[in-house]
């Protein structure tokens, strides 16, 4: 393989690019660490020089260890109360039409498949629902937000 200083264009091989095996293309930031690298370290140091700018590898257990401090357990379970008392606790006019998307920082996002309706809730039915809603989660829940709904548009509350 030619060293950088050969090289008539600025452009890798087919072979560069795709590497043995590999279908997918490298992205243009990765392509030009390796020419820096390359052109640094020469050929054979560039590789050691990338190898070696490599995280330590780590255990999947640890991985998900600290995927799941960041998750908060209390809120994942006042969602899926909500989601599980949503048609006994609202009106059946108003849980027809809306329901709990998700819970964060003390606010209930409520997805509404009616778009029409987002202004009548907010005008008419927000004082019920908050008094409803904070009964509900012994007053976690501070403000409520609506919020259009997908382009599913599947009329059932989605647990994200």
């Amino acid at each position: 393989m030619a060293g950088p200083q050969d090289r008539k264009d600025d452009t890798f091989s087919r072979k560069e690019v795709y590497g043995s095996g590999h279908k997918r293309r490298k992205s243009w930031a990765a392509q030009r660490r390796e020419r820096t690298f390359q052109d640094w370290y020469g050929p054979q140091g560039a590789d050691l020089e990338i190898e070696g700018r490599q995280p330590p590898p780590q255990q999947l257990a640890d991985l998900i260890g600290a995927e799941l401090v960041g998750m908060n357990a209390d809120n994942h379970q006042l969602m899926r109360s909500l989601m599980d008392a949503w048609e006994f606790l609202i009106p059946p006019e108003i849980s027809s039409i809306a329901g709990p998307q998700r819970f964060y920082r003390g606010c209930l996002y409520i997805e509404v498949w009616e778009q029409s309706w987002i202004f009548i809730l907010r005008t008419r039915h927000e004082r019920e629902l908050m008094a409803i809603l904070r009964r509900h989660s012994q007053g976690r829940i501070r403000r409520i937000q609506f919020v259009p709904g997908g382009s599913t548009n599947t009329k059932k509350p989605r647990f994200t």
